[in-house]
């Protein structure tokens, strides 16, 4: 409690004025886990204003995740109202590649070597590796490109993968099959 005190003609008058803290803006659920593209409801008790940093929210709280990973693999929505700002995460879970053509008809040279994986559910995020081996990878256009280096040649695979969620082996040929001796 803070005593006030006030001093006039009349004398002092003191009164006894006790503070309380103004209860901050919430917001609910704070944390959730979602597919790209897919939806939640969020609520926050007199929220004027929804913010998304990646996805997009309405006046309603109704979260859409991104169509596309951000590098971060995360979102975040604010919550805006009489009491503040309160802030929700939005851990975003990446989408299983699929890799339907690696360099030209499945085959890599022996050597150093660029490539362009071909599939569905790449990003920025992606990494791609060729027998258990990381290669170099860049994300755009929808497709990968990587380069590496191949000292055996033979059957092999390449595998792509978004964090925990990887492709399933690709069959390639590192060098020339069946090359004349």
């Amino acid at each position: 409690a803070v005593t006030v005190s006030a001093t006039g003609p009349g004398g002092t008058a003191s009164a006894a004025v006790t503070l309380q803290a103004q209860n901050p803006q919430t917001i609910a659920p704070t944390a959730v886990s979602l597919n790209l593209g897919a939806t939640q409801q969020f609520t926050s008790a007199g929220a004027t204003t929804w913010t998304a940093t990646y996805g997009s929210v309405t006046s309603a709280g109704m979260y859409t995740a991104p169509a596309v990973l951000p590098a971060s693999g995360s979102d975040s929505v604010a919550a805006t109202g009489p009491n503040g700002t309160a802030t929700a995460t939005v851990t975003l879970i990446p989408p299983t590649p699929v890799t339907t053509g690696v360099g030209t008809n499945g085959q890599l040279p022996l050597g150093v070597f660029g490539a362009t994986i071909t599939g569905t559910g790449f990003g920025a995020t992606s990494t791609a590796a060729l027998n258990g081996t990381a290669l170099g990878t860049t994300f755009s256009g929808g497709a990968l490109t990587v380069t590496g280096f191949a000292s055996v040649s033979g059957a092999g695979s390449v595998t792509v993968s978004n964090g925990s969620a990887a492709s399933q082996p690709f069959p390639v040929y590192v060098g020339v099959p069946n090359a004349p001796v």
